[in-house]
């Protein structure tokens, strides 16, 4: 009888190394998309797809960070600072909203590789 859920370390030491990997990174915004902040959400255009998109409050800080200059680490440094998270929590929600961000075309690798 199964009495309780065991993670699978093998799987969850992979992710983790992914996500320190990823946070090396600097990503920037597309030249193709615009994006203002109201009452506190970002309102983004992507103007190649005629697409609005809402970010919440954190999202569009996320956005806002993604300078091209900064690294994950660093924009993951300033939103501790910022809000009441983990660490680990937070690494593993930036790593899946970078790449929802970059799947939506919103985002691109400053590098060039992502």
């Amino acid at each position: 009888m199964k009495v309780g859920y065991e993670p699978n370390l093998a799987t969850s030491l992979v992710s983790v190394s992914v996500v320190m990997k990823n946070l090396e990174r600097t990503y920037q915004r597309s030249s193709e998309v615009r994006y203002r902040i109201l009452a506190g959400e970002a309102v983004v255009v992507r103007q190649d797809v005629a697409e609005v998109l809402v970010l919440s409050e954190v999202g569009a800080r996320v956005l806002d960070l993604l300078d091209g200059k900064r690294t994950l680490a660093d924009v993951r440094d300033l939103l501790l600072v910022e809000y009441e998270v983990e660490q680990a929590q937070l690494e593993q929600d930036l790593d899946e909203y970078i790449h929802n961000l970059k799947d939506a075309g919103i985002i691109h690798s400053s590098e060039g590789a992502g």
